[in-house]
């Protein structure tokens, strides 16, 4: 498929969500020759979690495009509108989140109205040749194009215990095309999140073909509450991004396992009707289904026995080791974060935890001289929680769009937040002349390391009538016997040692510190420092670039 073998400004391959969401930032940009590629038949959004009565985690004003653009004819407003719908919708939804199954049809709707998009395009390689990518599809089509923005989504994760088992071992994401028979049967659901709770209550609300038994597993201490609460929502803030962007990776790691309900969690109101259904099934209803909720518990082995499956649990807490029977299991178990076989190549990397990207998404690559490659729903580790999160959806395309066209043609800073304040905000000093000399640096966030130590994030812009500090800092503790993770990134940091002693490594060299020293530490360095001493080891980091 070469475009009139013009070389265009843009190809984009995938069309999920975050592709569409761009796709429709772009359509009104005439000035930009674009093409995007989606390997399926026609728009498909997670057809397999398509269950009946799935809901939205996120409000529907988070579509593809109303936060930057309110006006786009491409928002869910409109898409209500023109299918004479709104009146009813606004009836129908006061009290309730939207279902999946209307989002897929404003995304279809959305798609079909696009004539850049080109489905039944599978993209079989990715190269360059000096002046453009040229994107191959097939054996002898190809798009020859600037720039690349790259959406494919993840793969389904499968334990390696649970592969080739056949079709009574299914991923989540496959339940609902497979429709695989329950009635009468015994199920294991492994994921204690929002998909497996969804495959549960669809299970428990099948009337009179209601499973034998159910047994609900999940690794974490509980089946636990997204947390959807304000403050928490301030993550999926883009002053966030900002301020996560700028951490020291051992920091950003800490802080996404510390948010992680905020986007893993269960809506309350699920986990409710699960619990409602659970009494019905115990007390009230003539057909009656037996269950275990297993928390804490992990699958550790998955074999075929005749015409069923053994399954075998590992509880975490007790160490106890227990096998069961079951007819099919479903693996809730989320995705992998891969790069995409026709990228690997390119970027040198197997794994999106080892793709360095920048603040507009683009991708450090040996080439990015010669054209630039844009990853969208990739970039957790650098960017955090919201990433993969529908919320920032359209702001992260706004700011591939500004960054492809070098201007800006929609706003993307100074976002308001409660607790993110941006440079120039109201109550700040433009230049600091007015600011006292004594100030409280008041938002300092605590976070505790799983072995006990405490990491003290100090955010240097909370003092409002002083101009945004151009570093950031933190302090931390290691106990005696500890040592920090080995740490790398782009930054240039500094620790200052305030109390104890340690080894430190950096770079493959490595010295005695104790208090009073002062650790340089160059960008894309490795480094560590262990407490071999008997009192507690503290440190300050200051970090910028």
């Amino acid at each position: 498929m070469s475009i009139d073998s013009d070389v265009l400004d843009l190809c984009g391959i995938g069309l999920g969500p975050s592709n569409l969401s761009l796709a429709a930032l772009l359509a009104p940009l005439d000035d930009v020759e674009k093409v995007f590629l989606e390997a399926r038949p026609s728009f498909s959004w997670h057809p397999g979690m398509l269950l009946p009565g799935a809901q939205l985690q996120v409000s529907f004003l988070k579509d593809l495009v109303t936060t930057v653009d309110p006006t786009s004819r491409y928002s869910f407003l409109n898409f209500l509108a023109q299918h004479q719908r709104m009146y009813r919708f606004l009836i129908a939804r006061r009290d309730a989140p939207v279902t999946r199954e209307e989002f897929q049809q404003y995304y279809a709707w959305v798609a079909r109205s696009l004539p850049f998009v080109r489905f039944g395009q599978r993209v079989g390689a990715v190269e360059h040749d000096g002046d453009s990518f040229v994107v191959r599809v097939g054996q002898q089509q190809q798009v020859h194009a600037r720039n690349l923005v790259v959406g494919v989504g993840h793969q389904p994760f499968v334990p390696a215990c649970a592969t080739g088992l056949g079709p009574q071992v299914i991923h989540a994401s496959e339940f609902g095309t497979a429709d695989p028979p329950s009635a009468g049967r015994r199920v294991v659901v492994v994921g204690g999140g929002q998909s497996g709770a969804e495959i549960v209550d669809h299970l428990l609300g099948r009337g009179d073909e209601l499973p034998a038994h159910i047994t609900w597993v999940a690794r974490q201490h509980g089946f636990l509450p997204l947390d959807d609460s304000a403050f928490a929502n301030e993550w999926f803030n883009p002053q966030f991004v900002h301020q996560y962007f700028q951490l020291p990776d051992q920091v950003r790691r800490r802080l996404l396992e510390r948010q992680r309900t905020a986007s893993n969690g269960i809506s309350e109101g699920l986990l409710e009707r699960i619990y409602r259904r659970l009494y019905e099934v115990d007390y009230l209803s003539a057909a009656r289904v037996a269950y275990r909720l297993r928390t804490s518990t992990e699958l550790v082995g998955l074999t075929r026995t005749g015409q069923g499956l053994r399954v075998t649990l590992d509880d975490l807490i007790s160490r106890q080791r227990e096998t069961l029977d079951a007819d099919l299991v479903v693996l809730a178990t989320g995705y992998r974060h891969v790069v995409p076989d026709f990228l690997r190549p390119l970027l040198g990397a197997d794994d999106l935890a080892d793709v360095k990207t920048n603040l507009d998404y683009s991708v450090r690559w040996k080439g990015a001289a010669l054209g630039a490659i844009y990853l969208q729903n990739g970039a957790e580790h650098t960017h955090g929680i919201a990433d993969p999160n529908l919320s920032l959806g359209p702001w992260r395309s706004a700011t591939i769009v500004n960054s492809l066209l070098g201007r800006e043609v929609y706003r993307t800073g100074a976002a308001e937040s409660a607790l993110w304040p941006a440079a120039g905000a109201a109550g700040s000093s433009a230049d600091g002349k007015d600011a006292p000399l004594i100030v409280s640096l008041a938002k300092e966030l605590t976070e505790r390391t799983d072995e006990g130590d405490e990491l003290h994030l100090i955010d240097l812009t909370s003092a409002t009538d002083l101009p945004t500090a151009p570093f950031q800092a933190s302090w931390w503790t290691v106990s005696p016997g500890s040592a920090t993770q080995v740490d790398r990134h782009d930054a240039h940091e500094i620790w200052l040692v305030s109390a104890g002693v340690g080894r430190f490594t950096c770079g493959g060299e490595t010295a005695e510190v104790r208090g009073g020293d002062v650790l340089r530490i160059p960008p894309d360095t490795a480094h560590r420092i262990e407490n071999h001493g008997t009192e507690v080891l503290s440190v300050y980091s200051v970090w910028w670039g």
